[in-house]
């Protein structure tokens, strides 16, 4: 397991080497996509057919994202993005495309730290009632799983002015933002709402910043929840914030984990949804069933609420959800142990698995045959003029595939490929 600080936050995971690179490339993938998106913009400005109306809202976003990237680029210094080739990037988005793990939550910054006080009032609310009669105090050392942009972490610090509080989470932009926020600076950050209320909402420059700055005594961590040779901070109490049915971990081996972190005595606080949705039915766990699965796991549940919620309310957006959240403060009381049937069959593989011999079904033929076709059309486009139809032409001699259906599939991905160079530049969801 290794220790080290990134800008001054204490990283405690498995691979250093691993996680320091991947965040540079993570990094280096955000600035590259903004730049991208704020590229594009400017080729769709050139047309002369838009609307007025339509062009003044574009300008905006394009200004905004400019500034964005200008942001980023401070702001993700210290993960060694400027180190990163073009070669070496190339290969790594082969093997992890999408959007950068970075700028998920991102959103969750502007609800804890903007315009989200009444979201965050009511969380602490329902916190406050299912551990008001237990001796959550000065005393206590909190251990917040899954912190996010850690407001509240940082609301129930202060509110019962707890001894210690660490907020821990796995994705080094927001916890670097959120310790300059709790020390007291103010960070202006762009906004891009799902679905804007109006043109001036596309893309929204916010003030963040924190009510008054916090003790020494709350400390932000970076880890993975899921590692388990992760040595938590000692705490009497832990608290897992929207995490539950998010974490990519099996949710009885979960549950056993944060058993094993706590003193016999010791406090677990549950607050967020159910919606496990996992792509086996039947790890889609009903409230019962969560109920079963903690009680089974050496914990007694004390307290509780399961109430509705507003979630996400931004001023500027039509898209408000509402969300039951299930509230609840659990006590161990005795030492848990997986059975076969509570462990996870998809675990991560870990480093003492790298010289196991792979037994997983891999239909070859498909992998192959659709990168090695993806790659054949992107050389044929790069650099050149071509219709669709000569595209077809090109490629009839080549692929065993009749011209009426190598047309669907070019005309699909010719769509794909403009769709994805338009899209809406931070819609991470």
């Amino acid at each position: 397991m290794a220790t080290w600080t990134t800008n001054g936050i204490q990283c405690q995971f498995s691979n250093k080497n691993y996680i320091q690179n991947m965040w540079s490339f993570e990094a280096f993938k955000l600035i590259q996509d903004t730049k991208i998106h704020a590229a594009n913009i400017e080729q769709l400005l050139k047309q002369t057919q838009i609307m007025k109306l339509s062009r003044q809202r574009l300008k905006n976003i394009h200004a905004q994202l400019v500034q964005q990237i200008s942001r980023y680029e401070k702001i993700l210094e210290p993960l060694n993005w400027r180190h990163v080739s073009q070669a070496a990037f190339i290969n790594y988005l082969n093997l992890s495309p999408g959007s950068s793990r970075l700028a998920r939550n991102i959103d969750n910054l502007f609800r804890d730290w903007c315009w989200g006080d009444k979201e965050n009032e009511q969380a602490v609310q329902e916190i406050a009632k299912v551990v008001s009669p237990l001796a959550f105090n000065s005393q206590s050392h909190l251990l917040v799983l899954g912190s996010g942009a850690a407001r509240l972490a940082y609301d129930l610090h202060r509110q019962f002015s707890l001894s210690k509080t660490y907020a821990l989470d796995y994705n080094p932009l927001i916890q670097m933002m959120v310790q300059r926020l709790v020390s007291g600076e103010k960070i202006n950050f762009i906004e891009f709402p799902i679905v804007p209320k109006g043109a001036g909402d596309f893309a929204v420059e916010r003030e963040l910043k924190a009510p008054e700055p916090v003790d020494k005594n709350f400390e932000c961590l970076l880890a993975d929840v899921t590692e388990m040779d992760v040595e938590w901070p000692k705490a009497q109490w832990i608290l897992t914030p929207w995490l539950i049915d998010v974490v990519d971990m099996h949710f009885p081996a979960f549950v056993s984990r944060l058993n094993s972190a706590l003193p016999i005595g010791g406090h677990w606080i549950n607050y967020g949804p159910l919606g496990f949705n996992n792509p086996q039915l039947q790890d889609y766990y009903s409230f019962e069933e969560v109920n079963h699965i903690v009680q089974k796991m050496g914990f007694k549940i004390l307290n509780s609420t399961y109430d509705w919620t507003s979630y996400m309310q931004s001023p500027s957006s039509n898209s408000h959800r509402n969300e039951r959240v299930y509230c609840f403060v659990a006590e161990k009381v005795s030492e848990a142990s997986l059975s076969g049937q509570d462990e996870d069959s998809f675990a991560k593989i870990e480093d003492d698995d790298l010289d196991q011999i792979i037994d997983v079904p891999i239909q070859e033929m498909r992998l192959e045959e659709a990168f090695l076709f993806n790659a054949k059309v992107a050389k044929l486009l790069k650099g050149q003029s071509m219709s669709i139809n000569q595209l077809t032409d090109q490629l009839m001699s080549e692929v065993p595939i009749s011209r009426e259906h190598l047309i669907v599939i070019l005309r699909q991905m010719i769509m794909n490929f403009k769709h994805q160079s338009l899209r809406n530049p931070l819609d991470y969801k």
